[in-house]
């Protein structure tokens, strides 16, 4: 029994992929090469993209930089913002302990900026009380 774990198109036409291979009561993995040069480019362009990023862009992500990451995916795989912005999306989707990472991230910042307004509203109504008070 073999499954596919992932593949992803290389510029030479060769289809790289790793197969999850159930041996007797082995579990092993290995690398499959196809040469799909005949294959059509329309068919090319349905493999989905490779859910692997450059070490930078996933070090963005840990830190809850999202846009970070897309940029770096973009710089070095020389892509448009929109497939970028897929990779980095798909890579999430297969990390459910960094999507709860980037919403706690989220949370924090949402907190942090309801306190500073808050701050800033109080400072304004102390400055409005002081201005109206002095007449």
């Amino acid at each position: 029994m073999t499954r596919p774990i992932s593949r992803r198109a290389d510029g030479e036409g060769v289809a790289v992929g790793l197969l999850l291979v159930l041996d007797g009561s082995l579990l092993s993995l290995r690398r499959l090469a196809v040469d799909c040069t005949l294959v059509p480019d329309r068919m090319r362009r349905e493999l989905p993209p490779s859910t692997d990023l450059p070490q930078a862009a996933v070090e963005a992500l840990w830190k809850g930089n999202v846009i970070e990451a897309i940029k770096i995916v973009r710089l070095e795989r020389d892509v448009e913002l929109k497939e970028a912005k897929d990779q980095v999306d798909a890579y999430l989707k297969s990390q459910p302990s960094l999507q709860h990472r980037l919403q706690a991230v989220q949370a924090q910042a949402t907190q942090t900026l309801v306190r500073w307004l808050i701050g800033l509203l109080m400072l304004a109504a102390a400055a409005a009380y002081m201005f109206i008070s002095g007449n």
